[in-house]
């Protein structure tokens, strides 16, 4: 049967999206879990899920999964994300803004941080270092402002304040 990893909502709770990690496919409901449809995603059969998030209205979600890419939902129709540096792919661990106009995800498995100002349409590689894992992140209402912790030679905590584009450490010898 279907196994539930990943898990994500509205504000309201009425917009619910989950991954089913068996059978690799997103089921949606809109009415707070009372009916649910299966979200066509198109190839993502054969790939294992990664990361789901939704933007605080509903309007956008976002899926991953790891042997075929990245999938934006505009209700209803999924289509692929585009990368300016194929290393990025798969992404993981989205977080985005009210809007979800802005995006920020750790990608290829931890090893960078990526963003998006196009509703994860594209996405491109910060300055972040290539040197550290990405375990976590979370980005403000406005997305301006976003954190992500890493682990490394050293662990600590990166912020930005230009929408996830660039990085300074401001914390080092936190255990994650």
């Amino acid at each position: 049967g279907p196994s539930y990893k990943q898990i994500a909502c509205d504000w309201s709770g009425n917009k619910i999206s989950v991954i089913d990690s068996v059978n690799n496919a997103v089921h949606s409901s809109k009415d707070g879990s009372h009916t649910w449809t299966l979200q066509t995603t198109s190839g993502s059969s054969g790939g294992a899920e990664l990361g789901l998030s939704m933007s605080l209205d509903g309007r956008l979600q976002y899926a991953t999964f790891a042997t075929v890419g990245t999938y934006s939902l505009l209700v209803p129709e999924w289509k692929n994300a585009n990368f300016t540096d194929s290393s990025l792919n798969p992404l993981h661990d989205t977080t985005c803004s009210t809007t979800s106009q802005y995006m920020v995800a750790i990608g290829n498995y931890g090893s960078s941080v990526a963003y998006s100002n196009d509703y994860g349409f594209t996405w491109n590689k910060s300055d972040a270092s290539d040197a550290n894992t990405y375990t976590c992140l979370a980005a403000s209402p406005s997305g301006e402002y976003v954190v992500v912790g890493f682990q490394g030679t050293t662990s600590g905590v990166m912020y930005s304040s230009n929408y996830g584009v660039n990085y300074t450490i401001v914390s080092t010898g936190l255990d994650f």
